[in-house]
């Protein structure tokens, strides 16, 4: 009955936490300019979701093609005509929960950079 109740607590902590986005903006440089010009703003999109196998979404989408298009989407609100991606990575968190977790893995994509004029 205890694995049956931690199965079930653990497969309601993934779907909660599955479909999570969040973008930080920092447009303070101080002045200073980037390697490539004056930038607009640093943009940092993450994305969270489930996907079956670590490899198919389930509940949303943590690609990197998803996160990119979130990412472009704030360069855009910030009127970006350019991007300067600066980071990129896909973290697929296979070791929370031994065995639930291979079936139904937590996938975070993030993709950080500067937005330009």
């Amino acid at each position: 009955m205890k694995k049956v109740i931690a199965l079930m607590f653990s497969l309601v902590i993934i779907a909660v936490l599955a479909g999570c986005g969040t973008t930080n903006v920092d447009m303070n440089y101080k002045g200073l300019d980037t390697t490539n010009g004056k930038a607009i703003a640093h943009v940092n999109t993450t994305v969270t979701a489930c996907h079956l196998f670590g490899t198919w979404p389930i509940m949303y989408d943590a690609s990197y093609t998803n996160t990119f298009n979130e990412f472009t989407k704030e360069a855009k609100r910030l009127n970006g005509n350019k991007v300067n991606v600066v980071e990129s990575i896909t973290e697929k968190k296979w070791s929370i929960v031994p065995v639930i977790t291979w079936i139904f893995t937590p996938v975070t994509t993030t993709v950080a950079g500067d937005v330009f004029p």
